[in-house]
């Protein structure tokens, strides 16, 4: 049994700032720690190494990720769960609107959901009011695991579909001050699964004062096998996330150069593939740290 918490930790471009052609290199790291008890989890601990990279400007943008995981378990006889994120996606930018595509391949030596396909697709749209900016979108995703076993612990592809309809908007405070405030909501189905529809709710909060910036979040209701992010988090597996909150905080040191760290709890209740159940509710913490270089 595994989760897969592969998180994009820092603050990604906005097509506002792409005025010719910018590359962006985003190395970063994570460490996952899980409750203590057997009853709760049956992971320990593990690590997320990966590296963001993007190139683009005004027009379009081409993002490449990588990301490798590694989780132990609490019993040394178990192996520990290795996995591969690979993701690749492309935007193209217009006056008052943007769209998105790419796709997410996961490569896992976990054998309950297997190795998975996750195809994302997102039209959005933005204006000015002033210095204020209102953007708007739906992230659609197509989640695939045809190797897996649905949550009966009977073999079986699962598929997921999920829309994720979100808004921000950035208020200017003044000439060193801004605020984003983001509202997004996820709603999930599939045929493969005992509950057939899913409903979480993300609010977030960014406050950026000259070099400085402070984000924090809450995710509530419930999802499983979703997807987060943009894209870039693919949770293969079926744990059931209750909410989560969470923590970041950035500093620019010049305009090249930014370095992020986060922290965040994730509620949960994890399925056990052994029982073909769940066991009892618990949490989950990470702990990140992201340096962002841009030319």
């Amino acid at each position: 049994m595994k989760t897969s918490k592969k998180l994009i930790l820092g603050t990604l471009l906005t097509g506002s700032t792409l005025f010719a052609d910018v590359t962006t290199l985003l190395p970063y790291t994570a460490l996952l720690q899980y409750d203590s008890s057997a009853n709760v989890s049956a992971k320990d601990k593990g690590s997320i190494v990966g590296m963001y990279f993007s190139h683009g400007n005004l027009d379009y943008l081409f993002e490449f990720d990588y990301a490798r995981t590694n989780i132990s378990y609490k019993l040394n006889t178990d192996p520990d769960l290795v996995q591969d994120d690979i993701t690749v996606a492309y935007s193209r930018y217009y006056e008052s609107f943007f769209v998105k595509g790419g796709v997410h391949y996961i490569g896992t030596t976990d054998l309950d959901m297997g190795d998975g396909l996750t195809f994302m697709a997102t039209v959005g749209g933005y204006q000015w009011q002033g210095y204020d900016k209102i953007s708007y979108a739906l992230d659609t995703y197509y989640a695939q695991y045809k190797d897996g076993y649905n949550d009966t612990g009977i073999k079986s592809e699962v598929a997921i579909v999920q829309l994720s309809p979100n808004f921000t908007y950035s208020k200017a405070i003044n000439t060193d001050t801004r605020n984003n405030l983001h509202l997004k909501l996820n709603y999930q189905i599939t045929n493969d699964y005992l509950q057939d529809n899913y409903v979480s709710y993300e609010i977030q909060d960014t406050l950026y004062y000259k070099s400085f910036f402070a984000n924090a979040k809450f995710i509530g209701g419930e999802m499983i096998s979703g997807v987060r992010d943009n894209g870039y988090t693919a949770f293969n597996t079926k744990d059931v996330i209750k909410n989560s909150y969470g923590v970041k905080l950035g500093y620019y040191f010049n305009p090249s150069n930014l370095l992020t760290i986060g922290y965040d709890v994730n509620n949960y209740q994890e399925y056990s593939p052994i029982n073909a159940g769940y066991l009892d509710n618990g949490s989950f913490s990470v702990a990140s740290f992201t340096y962002t270089y841009t030319y």
